[in-house]
């Protein structure tokens, strides 16, 4: 069945596997206030560290996984990393962010231009220069007639030092650590989203089984077994044997492989399985068509059908027998 080692390191696979498992068609950064992630690999990003996860979308792009497209462009903080980044406005004379925009008016009527604070009064609009009621200062210019007048343009006034400017400095503060820089010192980067390409899509003719080996691999690390999935172990013959899943608890080893109903393939992991002599070993088949058979109940080997919903309870109790022989088969 066609769920093999991909040869690539484990963290790639991890990640080329569970974007499978979660029927994602790319894997897209999530910008929050706090941190960066990316959608539907939280615990990924979490496990490895933001920098080595995206290291290795990188490689997978390189080595033809994955296809890399440009996102976003973003500001980090220069001290800490941190997404949470707020820009203000400075005067450029003092350098106090305590700066007011104002917008530039023109009484078309009469021809008087002055900043919006000297127009208005009372909550109304009103000519300093013939009096003029121009309207309510919440309101849209009025094009025609006495009333009319233009927005022609902003400029900025400090409030600590009075200064007036057409054009402000900007300024970064970071809420996370408090640094305040500028542009210069700003980390601005490029964000990329990675699409799977074919090439990852066909390393399984059966996504859907990934989902259940993690299931099954959840199931086994709560009961105290490291997993490693895919995993590989070298036989007393010399071979490295490779499997779905390889599990280890205290002194004991279960292997895990999949089928698609081929019996052949209980052969193959029978083999594996004594080469390095492993405790207890499951196929599952995601055919469901694979008949009970006395080979696997001697040798203490659990098959599960892949296509039933619901197979926590057979495999918990498989796994927490601890004869070596005489386990049923349960089909």
């Amino acid at each position: 069945m066609k769920l093999k080692k991909m040869d690539l390191p484990k963290r790639q696979e991890t990640i080329i596997r569970r974007a499978l498992e979660r029927n994602l068609d790319e894997i897209t950064p999530n910008i929050i206030p706090e941190k960066l992630t990316y959608q539907k690999m939280e615990d990924l990003v979490e496990e490895y560290g933001l920098k080595d996860f995206q290291k290795s979308l990188k490689a997978l792009s390189n080595k033809g996984f994955l296809e890399e497209r440009e996102y976003a462009r973003v500001i980090f903080c220069p001290e800490c990393n941190s997404l949470h980044v707020h820009s203000k406005y400075s005067c450029p004379k003092c350098n106090s962010v305590n700066v007011t925009r104002n917008e530039l008016i023109q009484h078309t009527h009469c021809g008087f231009i002055g900043n919006r604070k000297r127009f208005k009064k009372n909550g109304r609009l009103i000519c300093p220069n013939c009096g003029i009621d121009l309207g309510s200062a919440e309101e849209e210019p009025d094009f025609f007639g006495d009333k009319s007048f233009n927005i022609i343009g902003t400029s900025f006034i400090c409030d600590e030092c009075g200064h007036n400017f057409e054009k402000p400095n900007v300024v970064h503060n970071c809420i996370k650590c408090g640094a305040v820089f500028n542009h210069k010192k700003a980390l601005y980067e490029k964000l990329y989203a990675y699409s799977l390409t074919e090439e990852a899509k066909k390393t399984s003719s059966q996504p859907e089984s990934l989902g259940l080996l993690r299931e099954i691999s959840e199931t086994l690390q709560n009961h105290d077994y490291v997993v490693d999935s895919p995993g590989e172990l070298t036989g007393q013959s010399g071979v490295v044997q490779e499997f779905n899943i390889l599990a280890r608890r205290k002194k004991e080893t279960l292997v895990l492989d999949v089928s698609d109903g081929e019996q052949t393939d209980l052969i193959s992991l029978l083999g594996k399985k004594l080469d390095v002599a492993a405790d207890k070993a499951i196929l599952v088949d995601f055919s469901g068509k694979m008949k009970k058979t006395e080979l696997a109940e001697n040798q203490n080997i659990l098959l599960l059908n892949g296509k039933e919903g619901n197979i926590q309870k057979d495999l918990v109790e498989y796994i927490n027998h601890n004869k070596k022989k005489g386990i049923r088969s349960l089909f």
